[in-house]
């Protein structure tokens, strides 16, 4: 038998006295059809602000729509997971955590709305716990998002802020945004056509990993370019990258299997380990005398490449 301490309107809480909050647990008669959490409940002549929803608290119920407010910071682990029948999630503006597996197997969610930008991007997600993950479509204010221009409001686009989210099909980064988080546009298939503007300073592991552009053309702002960043873009043909990078790192472009044309400036010390490996297009590369390592597998499966220039710094070929 689940433990609470009160039932309002269908929705069980655990109250905390202390602090006047309230928690949304594990209903036992289970949840069903339509939700819609409260900013606040009234218990005993007191208010509570409802702050959170705990582990487990919807799973595997018969949720078909749930609406998020404003006051709920907290998402708890497995909070929504095996809701088959959830179609639709709206969330408010405070969520800043999410537990693992918070929406996993929700097979039919087709809808996450949200009311900003700003909030979403803040969110800190991984790549077990985004609903995207699920529904591959994100939307503001009731509209789905196909050209995202992000606001100048933003200085950092979360991990795994758009991760899946297949239904983006451009993007703009304004000159504020300083970070882009690992895997924010992960596996964007749909993703044709990114415009990044200077004063971007690093671009994530798995950034763009597994997107659908044709052409990068990175602002020379940029001096980190992690793990994976534009691994398996299998439609990338050409990519310019900034003059300030020193490390080209582990997978950078692994798996790009059209990529046709890259410029390694000069300036760039390491070439680290897979960072060009399945690029079977490429047909010559040109590295610069500013080079000295050049790591393990770093052009492995490179089956077309028929003229190598090596620069006379490189010191180690692995």
């Amino acid at each position: 038998m689940f433990a609470y301490d009160v039932e309002i309107g269908g929705i069980c809480y655990d109250l905390t006295a202390k602090t006047l909050t309230a928690e949304v647990v594990v209903n036992p008669e289970d949840y069903y059809g339509d939700v819609v959490i409260p900013e606040t409940v009234y218990y005993n002549g007191e208010t509570y602000n409802v702050t959170s929803i705990g582990d487990c608290a919807f799973r595997a119920s018969k949720l078909v729509s749930v609406v998020i407010p404003n006051s709920v910071n907290s998402i708890g682990y497995e909070a929504f997971e095996k809701c088959y029948d959830l179609v639709s999630v709206k969330f408010g503006t405070g969520v800043t955590r999410l537990g693992d597996y918070a929406f996993f197997y929700c097979s039919k969610l087709e809808i996450v709305d949200i009311p900003d930008l700003y909030s979403w991007c803040k969110i800190d997600f991984n790549h077990t716990n985004n609903p995207l993950s699920e529904a591959m479509r994100l939307y503001l204010n009731g509209e789905e998002i196909k050209d995202l221009i992000i606001p100048n409001s933003i200085s950092r686009i979360g991990n795994y802020s758009f991760y899946l989210c297949r239904g983006l099909t451009s993007l703009a980064v304004p000159s504020s945004v300083v970070d882009i988080g690992d895997g924010a546009f992960g596996n964007c298939s749909g993703l044709t056509s990114v415009i990044m503007s200077s004063g971007l300073e690093r671009i994530g592991a798995g950034a763009f990993l597994g997107c659908g552009f044709s052409v990068v053309d990175m602002p020379n702002s940029v001096t980190t370019i992690d793990n994976s960043a534009f691994s398996g873009c299998d439609k990338l043909n050409s990519i310019t990258f900034p003059k300030c990078i020193t490390t080209i790192s582990p997978h950078t472009l692994s798996n790009c299997a059209n990529l046709q044309s890259c410029a390694i400036p000069n300036g760039v010390v390491t070439i680290d380990r897979n960072a060009f490996e399945g690029c079977s297009s490429l047909t010559s590369i040109v590295i610069p005398a500013s080079v000295k390592d050049v790591n393990y597998h770093s052009f492995y499966g490179c089956t077309n490449i028929t003229s190598i220039e090596i620069g006379e710094g490189v010191q180690f070929i692995g």
